[in-house]
């Protein structure tokens, strides 16, 4: 046991960063998080029981190797929760792919989290966690609850996860727009969800690379007329894969030029 003595609100502050080496938190987040009007003088009570170090003017380093017995490591998804409290988000990107079953590779040392607040990158237990700044309407669509670690998280669903490969694709590992990854996953979905989230949620860009892909796979989901609409309203000509040239067929109807390698046809759910 370590013999250090921490009074409830100094034990919250170290709850929520944990053992993992340095921990830049400012006197507004720990205000914020732990909910008390005075967060610099518990930050100072750390300082002198050698779990704190100030770095610059309300900023703080918290130095936690010494202060945990044995191998314990906090959850990140508790620090998430508590660090955001009330405020929509949700966890997204390859850890999101794992949960929603879309693969078997375990993703578990980082952690995609969109929300409408900015956030710093921050380590929190196990995992890095990258925070994601987005609109409150895109965090609200397509998400579940998740019980892990004895939380309640948020993720994105298994459809939403999909349109956020081909919104941010470089999060997934995905060089060529994320078409190549999707076209795989058709018949693990909800294509009609999908086809409705881009509608409503998606870049104009997404709804062009989506479109392509359904006329690919033979599909005409019931959103299918409005995501035409929506791309038809947009004056942007991307391509399907952005780590290739722009040469390759032009495709009128979606306003696209098809560049990519052309992916094996698919069969979907539907229900």
């Amino acid at each position: 046991m370590n013999s250090i003595i921490l009074t409830p609100t100094e034990e919250k502050i170290v709850g929520l960063v944990g053992r993992h080496g340095k921990n830049i938190v400012s006197l507004q987040e720990v205000s914020d998080v732990v909910g008390v009007k005075s967060p610099g003088w518990h930050l100072e009570n750390l300082n002198r029981k050698g779990l704190a170090k100030k770095v610059s003017r309300g900023t703080y380093a918290l130095e936690l190797e010494n202060y945990f017995d044995g191998d314990w490591l906090p959850s990140p998804y508790t620090y998430i929760n508590a660090l955001l409290g009330d405020r929509p988000y949700y966890v997204g990107g390859v850890v999101a792919l794992y949960f929603s079953g879309l693969t078997t590779q375990v993703y578990w040392s980082r952690i995609d989290v969109f929300s409408e607040k900015h956030l710093n990158n921050r380590i929190a237990g196990y995992a890095k966690v990258i925070f994601h700044k987005a609109q409150e309407h895109k965090l609200k669509l397509g998400t579940r609850v998740i019980d892990l670690e004895d939380e309640k998280v948020m993720f994105s669903d298994p459809e939403k996860t999909v349109l956020d490969i081909l919104e941010l694709p470089k999060l997934f590992g995905e060089a060529d727009g994320g078409v190549g990854l999707v076209t795989t996953l058709f018949e693990e979905i909800n294509v009609e969800k999908l086809t409705r989230y881009a509608t409503i949620i998606g870049k104009a860009s997404s709804c062009q690379k989506l479109g392509v892909l359904l006329d690919r796979q033979q599909l005409i989901p019931k959103s299918y007329e409005s995501l035409l609409e929506k791309v038809r309203a947009g004056k942007g000509v991307p391509v399907m894969d952005p780590s290739n040239n722009r040469k390759g067929k032009w495709n009128a109807k979606w306003r696209i030029i098809e560049n990519d390698v052309i992916r094996e046809r698919k069969n979907p759910k539907w229900q």
